[in-house]
């Protein structure tokens, strides 16, 4: 559902079905922007809360990206900027289309290792692990996983 609050201010609202007593719940957010703006938010609101039939159906990609789009709040956080274009610069093209859950601590060391050999700095290699971090995290809230390899990957161990 999209509805005009004001010029360029619009309420978003996504169905998730029914809680465990029935009641029918909705997400809802507010958007910034025009209404182009809106609709492609609202796309991406909608495909954040749809579960996957299985963990083993998304790509790396597929699950940094519904993390991301869950966490954005609509309103340019330059913290979820400066992570999607790390997903789309460094990950993605080494890791976003390997299946999630084939992925193992071993791969996550091997990519931070790389990462730190070819003269990465520090801080973005430590963005880097988060990035793979928190995915993994939310995906274990929502019960789509029990496991998370990218949290047994101290970075100690990589950068030293």
């Amino acid at each position: 559902m999209k509805r005009q609050v004001r010029p360029n201010v619009w309420e978003l609202a996504v169905s998730l079905g029914r809680d465990p007593n029935g009641n029918y719940c909705r997400r809802w957010e507010t958007f910034h922007g025009n209404e182009a703006g809106a609709d492609a938010h609202l796309a991406r609101l909608a495909e954040s809360v749809r579960l996957p039939d299985r963990f083993g159906d998304m790509r790396v990609r597929e699950l940094i990206d519904r993390y991301l789009t869950w966490l954005d709040d609509g309103h340019r956080n330059p913290k979820i900027t400066k992570l999607r274009h790390l997903n789309h610069e460094i990950l993605d093209p080494t890791l976003g289309t390997r299946p999630a859950v084939l992925i193992d601590t071993a791969d996550i060391f091997e990519f931070l290792r790389h990462q730190h050999q070819a003269g990465t700095p520090r801080d973005v290699i430590k963005d880097l692990r988060a990035l793979l971090v928190q995915p993994w995290n939310w995906a274990q809230r929502h019960r789509w996983t029990n496991q998370n390899p990218p949290n047994e990957v101290r970075l100690r161990d990589v950068i030293y």
